[in-house]
């Protein structure tokens, strides 16, 4: 794995983001989801498990359809013709779910966006052991959940976690934010 790739990709994304501050256009939308698409890809080669293999594959080949799609509207703008029916934020917004979500489903993602990464790092070492698996299989399953009071209960009787505990407190109310009552 080329990880100075990832690193170069970051720093393009974050010099094309800076620009897009001063000069918001659609080909400088354009470039940022193609750039972060790549890092996406690189990222989830790079920290996905290889028994996720197939839905990185499936995900690549979306990702590229995604891309060429973008291209050819990136080159309709340049030319000055008629936009496509392409609505290109909303495809690089799915894109940008998907990626960032692959195995999720698609349930809640706001609850799988609304951790940081310090607080997966956290919560992973102090609820779940350092068991990266656990942390995503229970962040999963809480993000199908219909209603915050299901993830209470589930939480408290199932995990058995103890509600005065502050870390507990923390992780709960990331939850009771983007949860539904």
């Amino acid at each position: 794995m080329d990880i100075q790739a990832i690193i170069r990709l970051g720093i393009e994304i974050e010099g094309l983001l800076r620009t897009m501050q001063e000069r918001p256009t659609d080909n400088i939308k354009a470039m940022v989801a193609e750039k972060y698409m790549a890092y996406c890809n690189l990222m989830n080669q790079l920290v996905l498990p290889n028994e996720h293999a197939d839905e990185i594959k499936d995900q690549e080949a979306e990702t590229a359809e995604i891309e060429d799609e973008t291209a050819a509207a990136t080159q309709a703008i340049e030319k000055g013709q008629e936009k496509q029916e392409i609505t290109i934020a909303h495809e690089i917004e799915e894109a940008n779910d998907f990626i960032a979500n692959p195995l999720s489903g698609g349930i809640n993602d706001k609850l799988l966006k609304a951790f940081t990464l310090n607080d997966k790092f956290r919560f992973r070492r102090e609820l779940f052991g350092g068991n990266d698996e656990d942390f995503s299989d229970t962040l999963e399953l809480l993000s199908k959940m219909p209603s915050y009071d299901d993830a209470c209960d589930y939480l408290y009787n199932d995990m058995m976690w103890d509600s005065s505990n502050p870390i507990v407190e923390d992780f709960m109310a990331i939850l009771s934010q983007n949860m539904p009552s």
